[in-house]
């Protein structure tokens, strides 16, 4: 009888030594005969059915938090636990949120290097941003692709502006013409107050973000010059709108600057006394009055002696000439002389016709066969989940 155990326990042994061996290099397969790894699941597969407070969680070599799914908080996290209470948390409502601790590159760009990154740092602060410079969409709308973001928050906006990215660079104000050419679509433009189409005016509930009493205030396009809207003619650059009033204030200072000069010097003066002896007398002007005097001045003459009549016998812009109604040997004579300055030239706005460099206005002014290339282009790319066409 103990021989008889005895062979049953090695037998025993040598299968389960079997089986573990066996285990180790046994490929499982649920819904297939034909496993690939040491379990290979081509079936649906549910874990925690039941809804009870079990984890999941997948180990790296070096972490073992690699990926992990928290049942009682319904939130997951790569590279961490996801248990920190999120920061919009509402006070006494505290809720969970899923977690990412590495960056992560999203979009199926086959390895090209147009993907978005998010989870990037610059020093403390988090980055959303294109895997490539000057590559990629914050929303897009146009006569097709109406995907714009409702609200965009932001303490600042910079536009990308440093001499170094830029080519063809004309300065408005230098040049006369341009100035003019701008100040022209200044005039033709027409701030409006309006509401999107899809501004609601009654406060409905569940729409409570899209509630807007009041007016909004800017600029159509198709009252706007190419040069500040987009290709496809829907969008308008708050840059360059602000850049363009700019470029207004800039040309009315400096008509103001030339109207206060014309108000100060429109009327000028001078005046005298002079001792005369025998009965005619000439009296010069100082350089200044005579250099900037439009024509002849008006003079007027008294003397300290009513008896004495004196008059004024010829006049130039360098002076005058005055004659007594007999011999005198001191006459007191006090002057005044009057006059309007010469008036500088001054550029018209007014006129329709500027001459400006045939390559500068071929780029303010759009053909309509051009536009309409490039919106048919914007009609036939729509957003896709991967790259589908090349970089452009």
């Amino acid at each position: 009888m103990r021989n008889i155990t005895s062979v049953t326990r090695i037998l025993h042994i040598f299968i389960l030594t079997f089986l573990i061996h066996f285990s180790l290099f046994a490929q499982v397969g649920i819904g297939t005969t034909t496993p690939t790894a040491q379990l290979t699941v081509m079936q649906d597969a549910i874990f925690n059915e039941s809804g009870g407070n079990h984890d999941f969680r997948v180990e790296s070599d070096g972490n073992i938090n690699m990926f992990n799914i928290d049942a009682q908080h319904d939130v997951f996290g790569f590279n961490a636990l996801p248990n920190s209470v999120s920061f919009l948390t509402a006070p006494g409502t505290p809720f969970y949120v899923s977690q990412i601790y590495d960056p992560v590159e999203i979009g199926n760009d086959g390895t090209t290097g147009y993907q978005i990154g998010i989870g990037y740092y610059i020093a403390s602060d988090p980055l959303v941003l294109p895997e490539s410079d000057f590559y990629g969409y914050n929303g897009v709308y146009d006569f097709v692709n109406q995907n714009a973001w409702f609200e965009v928050n932001s303490y600042d906006f910079y536009n990308i502006s440093n001499r170094a990215t830029k080519r063809n660079i004309y300065s408005i104000n230098d040049n006369i013409d341009i100035e003019n050419y701008v100040m022209n679509d200044i005039d033709n433009i027409k701030p409006s107050f309006y509401k999107y189409n899809t501004d609601l005016d009654q406060n409905i509930s569940g729409k409570e973000n899209k509630y807007r009493p009041q007016m909004r205030l800017g600029v159509i396009t198709d009252e706007a010059p190419d040069y500040i809207t987009d290709a496809t003619n829907s969008k308008v650059s708050l840059y360059g709108v602000a850049t363009m009033s700019l470029v207004g204030v800039k040309h009315n200072r400096a008509k103001i600057k030339y109207i206060e000069a014309q108000l100060e010097s429109q009327k000028i003066s001078d005046f005298g006394s002079v001792n005369l002896k025998g009965n005619e007398f000439e009296v010069l002007f100082d350089t200044n009055f005579s250099s900037n005097l439009n024509g002849n001045a008006v003079v007027t003459v008294t003397s300290n002696n009513p008896e004495i009549n004196v008059s004024i016998s010829r006049k130039t812009s360098k002076g005058f000439v005055i004659v007594t109604s007999e011999q005198v040997t001191n006459l007191s004579v006090d002057w005044i002389a009057m006059g309007k300055s010469i008036t500088p030239s001054n550029n018209s706005i007014n006129s329709s016709e500027y001459i400006i460099d045939s390559n500068l206005r071929s780029q303010l002014e759009i053909p309509e066969s051009e536009k309409q290339r490039i919106i048919n282009f914007q009609k036939n790319n729509m957003p896709t989940r991967s790259l589908s066409n090349s970089r452009n």
